[in-house]
């Protein structure tokens, strides 16, 4: 009995279901065949900044996280929280820059069976801060509202985990700002940044 225990927990975790008899299969098929209520993901990727009204344009890397609920097997659309933080160093100007964004979400999956590629959208707002730290320790800081757009296609490798390619598009509009050196002019500009990512999802 012990045996046929452990034989069922790895089938479980390396296909993501459980094996049943054939009756048990029938009554079971429209639940095992849905997709579960949690969404975990991970994914890292390019990432293309602009601020300042376009002045200053940059690429640099960005890691990705978000977690969604859906309220109940095979829902379409389901709420959670995302986190993505972009980095990059500029060595010929001196400076380096961080914008991470964390903010509540809503994700739209489709009506399809688990274990199917399919594409899916998400959108959140949030916060976005910014940071500009130059050689010479001076240090520029703005807080955004911002906006968020994902669009992503899933790939499935195995029934619950799926590789993801996401493009996603960030707005924030600044709300206050910081300049460690007085009695300079400041604007207060939109920050954008342009995403794309890869890394991998599951359905629990």
């Amino acid at each position: 009995m012990e045996r046929l225990f452990c034989l069922y927990l790895l089938i479980f975790f390396v296909s993501g279901r459980i094996p049943v008899s054939a009756q048990d299969k029938f009554t079971l098929n429209d639940y095992e065949t849905r997709f579960p209520r949690w969404r975990v993901a991970a994914n890292y990727g390019p990432s293309h900044i602009s601020y300042d009204f376009g002045s200053y344009r940059e690429w640099g890397y960005r890691t990705g996280f978000d977690i969604a609920y859906f309220g109940k097997d095979g829902d379409l659309f389901g709420w959670g929280i995302k986190y993505d933080h972009y980095q990059s160093f500029v060595p010929d100007e001196g400076y380096r820059l961080s914008n991470p964004f964390i903010g509540g979400t809503v994700h739209v999956r489709p009506d399809k069976d688990a274990g199917s590629n399919y594409w899916s959208f998400l959108m959140g707002l949030g916060y976005m801060g910014f940071q500009e730290k130059k050689v010479s320790q001076s240090v520029f800081k703005q807080s955004a509202v911002a906006l968020c757009f994902d669009l992503g296609y899933d790939i499935n490798i195995t029934r619950n985990l799926y590789l993801e390619i996401m493009l996603s598009y960030m707005l924030g509009m600044v709300v206050t700002d910081y300049f460690e050196v007085e009695d300079e002019e400041v604007v207060f500009p939109p920050i954008s940044r342009i995403n794309i990512g890869i890394g991998l999802h599951v359905h629990l």
